[in-house]
């Protein structure tokens, strides 16, 4: 009796938000029209403050950062982060409070860091950095004075700590703990009452 009883809850939770929902699939935005079968192949979505961040093809500019709300109007390409045809490739960093980093590859091949608030004139080129690699595991958030810190080297200094709030300005690396092309490599970022503690290498 209780196993029966068991299932008859399974289905009623599985199937109630289901008949509740009826939600009904709709094309959102046509995104590439070039030629006119052509997918975007829209991928790698992140929600923020409200957008929802994506990657896609128009068939024009390449793949670039895309956001949308649900809604025609509020589906369109925030950047061209590296100018005509080339792709950017977009790939998601961090998000701090309503704020989406991410990374975009120049035409050159280095790689810039971007931020955006999910419109054109709040998606910002932040810094680029003359190797290819930004590192992507050694960062964390400090939300009171809402800053991201990372780990990057400009090919100048080595891997160093690096700081950012969204802004250019506001983006630069933190203290050269090596100094000169060595690297300290911070690792292990822990945030402990709006301070982040890490390890290095002093040399």
């Amino acid at each position: 009796m209780r196993s029966r009883s068991l299932s008859v809850l399974a289905v009623l939770l599985l199937t109630a938000p289901l008949a509740g929902a009826e939600l009904t699939p709709r094309l959102v935005e046509d995104i590439n029209t070039i030629p006119q079968a052509a997918s975007s192949l829209p991928s790698d979505y992140v929600t923020a403050g409200g957008v929802t961040f994506f990657a896609a093809e128009d068939g024009d500019t390449g793949r670039e950062l895309w956001r949308t709300d649900g809604t025609p109007g509020g589906t369109y390409r925030l950047t061209d982060a590296c100018p005509g045809e080339c792709s950017s490739n977009p790939t998601f960093f961090f998000i701090g409070g309503n704020t989406y980093f991410f990374r975009a590859v120049d035409s050159d091949g280095t790689v810039s860091l971007w931020s955006s608030g999910g419109t054109p004139a709040t998606t910002l080129r932040l810094a680029t950095f003359a190797i290819p690699q930004l590192n992507f595991r050694q960062r964390s958030w400090l939300p009171r004075p809402g800053l991201l810190l990372f780990a990057a080297a400009d090919g100048v200094h080595g891997e160093e700590l690096w700081r950012s709030d969204g802004t250019p300005g506001g983006t630069y690396q933190v203290t050269d703990l090596r100094p000169g092309p060595l690297e300290s490599r911070p690792r292990n970022m822990v945030v402990f009452k709006d301070r982040i503690y890490f390890t290095a290498d002093d040399g």
